[in-house]
């Protein structure tokens, strides 16, 4: 499905809390979510107030996937993070669930985050995972500083926690994170810099 999908982050206390809303929805609620970070490394970008990021999410099944700043899959499938991003060179980030229900999530520049539905509640869908770090890269938040996603929905939460990324294995139909000073044919940054559809530069 095609969809225009703006995120509006704001600071809350430790963390930040973000507003998804899809085009087309009329005067639908925006879908709510609370982002826990890990604590901020030397160099990390700060979360402003009201930042807003607007770019095409599609799933992988949808027409014209080489449009997509973001591309997910929200079951599983055959495709893994490194032939998306090889595929597509105008996606920024991949979003794919893996066979045991968690969510891989890699980003141009050689990213990757491996997520886990919380204990008591399922998982966040891979398509809003994947747009909420298209938001991050936007404005400038290290994805490596998600923790916990919390999203509100009408029938209740979704939840999803960060696990490091396996050096070798362990990620069913996904690629493990290149050895240090490997290369990757998707680990490379493109030679100019891109813009999301809000115009705000991506590094």
């Amino acid at each position: 499905m095609r969809q225009m999908m703006t995120v509006t982050v704001r600071s809350s206390g430790t963390g930040a809390q973000a507003a998804l809303q899809r085009a087309g929805l009329g005067d639908a609620a925006p879908l709510l979510a609370q982002l826990e970070l890990q604590a901020r490394p030397v160099g990390a970008g700060l979360m402003g107030d009201g930042l807003v990021d607007e770019h095409l999410a599609l799933d992988l099944t949808a027409e014209r996937p080489d449009l997509a700043d973001v591309l997910y899959r929200n079951t599983e499938g055959p495709e893994q993070l490194a032939e998306v991003l090889t595929l597509y060179p105008a996606c920024l980030v991949a979003a794919l669930t893996c066979r045991d229900g968690g969510t891989a999530i890699g980003w141009r520049g050689g990213g990757r985050l491996l997520w886990r539905p919380g204990l008591s509640a399922p998982g966040v869908p891979a398509g809003v995972l994947g747009s909420l770090v298209h938001a991050c890269l936007v404005h400038r938040l290290l994805p490596e500083r998600l923790h916990t996603v919390a999203l509100v929905t009408p029938t209740g939460s979704l939840v999803s926690t960060v696990e490091q990324w396996p050096r070798s294995g362990g990620v069913p139909d996904q690629p493990a994170a290149p050895a240090s000073g490997g290369s990757t044919a998707d680990s490379r940054p493109s030679a100019t810099p891109r813009r999301s559809a809000s115009g705000a530069p991506i590094r």
